[in-house]
């Protein structure tokens, strides 16, 4: 047979090369629509910039961060500073670049933003936050092996990891990770690699940076530290090397300076240096939030699979079973099996060894300052290497537990080398199908072993999706046509107080395109003392804040009295607790049945309710009898949340009374509050509606859910000089209990 002519030869090379290429670009398409599809399954039913549900809890967290995607384009819109605003915490302010911002996400997302909602933006970016997370892990996977199929697993691993899962619930900061692969990654190809030029991949390092700085600084700051941390094993192991790579790393280092100087100078200055600042850490040098021993092998809650018992102990390691937000350091043993057996059997290459160096020293950062296992703290005779960091400038915020996204990343890292290295063994005997031809029982019995436990490695590791979600019931009230009676730009006093405790009023704002300015609010700022606190600054006279803010609170607010809105004070002679189902048999004309919903054994007072929506106080004195469901004695220390009681004493006016109206006087006009609104579908919204009534007078609008007042300080000034408010009936006050929105605050 004749040779083909070497033009048909060219030609034909030309035509496998462009379908080599298509097949490679149709591999990472399919890779990505894999990714947003298993994101999908984890917010369904919500869809990405759905307008109508929040995932996961809808306050707090979540709320925050609509508020701050709402916030970038109102500040870009009106040429306002994007890190500092007195839109909350009116009038100190507060200073955002020491907040979870996210002025990147807000920017990207600001045209869904102000043409639907934040609310979508948000929904868009959770997507987006599991997809593009798996997929940057997958595009640097595959530039490290060849084998697409290991690439494609280890985006799996790293973009739904435990950490992902538990994360993904509230914090979509921490959660849209895609940069920190691409960061380690170019650091790889600066240190090690150095196949490409310095100036390129010193503008890429640079640029990734930046982005990640405006996505999350604590996410910057970790990975930073990692990469430090993996540069500095690499020098010691391979010392010889270093003379000659050094000078290709130091000819990258201008470029990124040339990219990170001029773009993050500014904001760090600000963050350490601008108005509204606080000092120290935000949330304690020692905190909870410290990875337990026990983290890698124990499963919660948010594995799918896991036997209920073991998910409970889990689930109560790190913050408790009702915040799994922080609880993210699951491994599962099969899968620590798998790569302890890759390191046994690779570590010739000597990437296992140095990897599992990393991975150790990673893990132990997790662990904080202090050893704990199963919750319980261990008194070593040395300190654990994040003791020494976490008192270091701009690193005093780092939470521990949050390395464990690079525990994961790298044992990902040397799962899918150890793929890939298996496979090219394979290949290079001939062998490219999933089994290797069978020579002995002991070949069949080690690849039954290995499927089994790979098996179990990812059913142990399947995350309970999807996340519970809530459809937004905001009152017509409290919506944006319900809110364009507010003046522009108008301070707004509203009820629940805007704290770490209730924040929904931040989001009337976002919804309402930041139409108006808030008294207190859901931020960092900066304590009495300068120190970082999440209560807003008392305001004068305190009680006044005291009952707007305690009312929604799970205990009173430091820093502020501890008073509750009450329609009455009971002075008890005698208490006694009862159970449910005996009632009938102890009630009296002269007896009030009420359950306790708070104990102040500071004040000896209890906040018990008679119906959902009618607080009363009850003050205890030395003579009081007080009697358990067994008559023996008891004290205040005895008394908890929940219990059923019998109080017999005497009645005298509660909180809400003239005094307290006078004070609420004060405070509007000192403060120079311009509108009042308050929620009716709260737990004493009732109580909060009449005290304001009383002092200033009849809502301008009231009904649908909730109550308005404009004009307030000139009301409450015509109220002072002696010119007695109009108000409306009580019975009006009193009866629109409407529930305004899907917030219970207990």
């Amino acid at each position: 047979m004749s040779a083909l002519p070497t033009s048909s030869i060219t030609h034909l090379r030309g035509r496998s090369q462009v379908l080599f290429f298509r097949i490679l670009c149709y591999r990472k398409t399919l890779a990505f629509l894999m990714y947003a599809a298993i994101a999908l399954v984890a917010n369904f039913p919500v869809f990405p910039g759905d307008r109508s549900h929040l995932n996961s809890y809808t306050n707090y967290d979540i709320v925050q961060t609509t508020w701050f995607l709402a916030y970038t384009p109102y500040a870009i819109l009106h040429l306002h500073n994007p890190f500092y605003t007195d839109l909350v915490n009116y009038p100190t302010g507060v200073n955002l670049a020491q907040n979870t911002g996210m002025p990147l996400l807000g920017l990207v997302t600001a045209p869904l933003t102000m043409l639907v909602s934040p609310v979508a933006s948000l929904n868009l970016l959770r997507w987006l936050a599991f997809t593009l997370s798996a997929y940057a892990a997958y595009w640097v996977f595959k530039r490290i092996v060849s084998w697409n199929f290991a690439a494609l697993v280890g985006g799996l691993l790293y973009g739904f990891s435990p950490y992902m899962i538990t994360q993904g619930s509230l914090h979509l900061n921490l959660t849209f990770v895609p940069l920190p692969p691409l960061i380690l990654y170019a650091v790889y190809e600066l240190v090690v690699t150095q196949r490409e030029s310095a100036r390129r991949w010193g503008l890429l390092l640079g640029t990734f940076i930046v982005a990640q700085f405006f996505i999350s600084a604590e996410v910057l700051a970790t990975t930073a530290i990692v990469a430090f941390i993996a540069i500095f094993y690499l020098s010691l192991l391979c010392v010889r090397e270093v003379p000659r790579r050094l000078p290709h790393l130091l000819r990258a280092l201008p470029f990124v300076a040339l990219v990170v100087v001029p773009l993050l100078g500014y904001p760090i200055w600000y963050m350490v240096h601008g108005h509204a600042h606080y000092t120290g850490p935000a949330q304690g040098y020692v905190n909870v939030f410290n990875a337990d021993l026990l983290g890698p092998i124990v499963p919660t809650l948010a594995q799918l699979t896991a036997p209920r018992h073991l998910a409970e102990i889990g689930s109560n390691l790190v913050a408790g079973a009702s915040d799994l937000s922080e609880n993210g350091t699951y491994l599962g043993i099969p899968l620590i099996g798998i790569s302890v057996y890759l390191v046994v059997r690779f570590w010739r290459k000597l990437w296992p060894l140095y990897l599992s160096l990393l991975i150790s020293t990673i893990f132990l950062l997790s662990l904080g300052p202090k050893l704990i296992i199963d919750g319980r703290k261990w008194t070593l005779p040395f300190n654990l290497p994040f003791r020494k960091m976490n008192h270091l400038p701009l690193l005093e915020n780092l939470l521990p537990v949050r390395f464990s996204l690079y525990v994961l990343f790298f044992v990902t890292l040397l799962v899918v080398l150890g793929l890939d290295w298996i496979h090219e063994e394979r290949t290079s005997e001939g062998h490219t199908g999933l089994w290797l031809p069978v020579r002995s029982r002991h070949d069949l019995t080690g690849q039954l072993v290995g499927w089994i436990v790979t098996a179990t490695a990812v059913l142990t590791l399947l995350p309970a999706f999807p996340y519970h979600s809530y459809r937004i019931r905001v009152n017509w009230a409290e919506s944006k046509k319900g809110l364009a009676i507010v003046p522009t730009g108008s301070r707004v006093l509203a009820y629940p107080y805007p704290s770490v405790f209730a924040d929904t009023p931040m989001l009337w704002q976002a919804l309402s395109q930041m139409r108006f300015k808030l008294y207190g609010g859901y931020v960092l700022v900066p304590s009495a003392t300068g120190e970082a606190s999440l209560v807003p600054p008392a305001l004068s006279p305190t009680n006044v804040q005291a009952m707007l803010e305690n009312s929604v609170s799970p205990s009173p607010v430091p820093g502020i009295p501890s008073d509750y809105a009450t329609s009455m004070t009971l002075l008890a002679n005698e208490i006694n607790v009862v159970h449910t189902h005996n009632f009938h048999h102890y009630q009296t004309r002269s007896s009030l049945h009420a359950t306790i919903d708070s104990v102040n054994m500071k004040n000896h007072t209890l906040i018990v309710w008679v119906s959902r929506l009618r607080p009363i106080l009850v003050k205890i004195s030395n003579q009081t009898r007080l009697r358990g469901a067994h008559s023996q004695l008891l004290g205040i220390a005895d008394f908890q949340p929940g219990q059923n009681l019998l109080i017999t004493g005497r009645e005298t006016t509660g909180t809400v009374n003239p005094k307290t109206e006078r004070q609420l006087r004060e405070f509007i006009i000192n403060n120079r509050v311009q509108t009042v609104v308050v929620d009716l579908g709260l737990r004493d919204s009732s109580e909060i509606a009449h005290w304001f009534t009383e002092a200033i007078g009849k809502p301008s609008r009231a009904g649908a859910g909730g109550e308005i007042w404009l004009d307030a300080t000139a009301k409450a000034q015509q109220a002072q000089n002696g010119h007695p408010p109009v108000v409306a009936r009580s019975e009006q006050t009193t009866t629109k209990f409407a529930v305004s929105t899907a917030y219970h605050y207990r």
